[in-house]
């Protein structure tokens, strides 16, 4: 379903959303919705079904959609519409964003080994000295990990940095001075409204690109057409070709 939202995105859906989004009371009034029908009952379902039967059977996690059944039953009173609503988003958030950033990362690291070298490097270390296991404290000491994930935007601006089409993860390291120009490399946004979802977002892309690094190998396949290049049609940024890639089990 999180698929069909963003590759299945018709000219009708392209205007629906943008009444919603600019004319909201109109499209209110016109029962305009933002989401395909389909994929707004299968969501709505799912949570009020995981919600009813948490609830049943008195099971708690510590999770965001936990934190929301507790927003529901406190003084705030969240609606199940809200509910879903927040629980839909922050899949929406993560799907696309996240799964496109790793392919990305992947793409770019199957062209560079001896980058891939060294980020591999530095997973097996830290993860020995945290008994081999994925936490919150050893994804935060993974710092070149966080160098490779690469997105567009002002970073490409030559007026800010040096051969910006170039991938090189080294830009943003320690050695150079990180981030030189602040507000010059927003892919979270920045200020009071920035993304939410930003650590959610990194830790799920780090976890990724861990768990193939330490494992396999990573090559681009001859399958894969060069230049990729931006479609211009998705609503998200999305390649006009399609990313192969070879594992070699290590």
């Amino acid at each position: 379903m999180g698929k069909k939202v963003f590759q299945e995105f018709n000219i009708w859906d392209q205007v629906n959303l943008a009444l919603t989004m600019y004319c909201p009371n109109l499209a209110t009034k016109l029962g305009i919705r933002n989401i395909q029908k389909d994929v707004s009952k299968f969501f709505f379902k799912s949570v009020k079904d995981t919600v009813e039967y948490r609830e049943k059977n008195n099971i708690h996690r510590d999770d965001f959609l936990q934190l929301l059944m507790e927003l529901k039953n406190s003084e705030v009173k969240l609606s199940m519409n809200e509910l879903t609503a927040q629980a839909f988003l922050f899949f929406l958030a993560g799907f696309g964003t996240s799964s496109t950033v790793t392919t990305q990362a992947l793409y770019e690291l199957g062209k560079n080994e001896e980058v891939q070298s060294r980020a591999r490097d530095e997973i097996i270390e830290i993860l020995g000295q945290h008994d081999n296991k994925i936490t919150y404290e050893s994804l935060a000491e993974m710092k070149y990990l966080e160098q490779v994930i690469d997105v567009l935007g002002l970073q490409h601006d030559p007026d800010y940095w040096p051969d910006p089409l170039k991938w090189d993860p080294d830009r943003f390291g320690e050695e150079n001075g990180g981030n030189k120009h602040s507000f010059t490399y927003l892919p979270f946004g920045e200020g009071p409204r920035n993304c939410i979802g930003m650590r959610f977002g990194l830790m799920q892309t780090k976890i990724g690109l861990i768990t193939v690094l330490k494992n396999f190998k990573v090559s681009v396949s001859p399958r894969t057409v060069t230049p990729l290049g931006m479609d211009p049609d998705t609503f998200l940024f999305h390649t006009i070709n399609k990313v192969y890639l070879n594992l070699d089990k290590i």
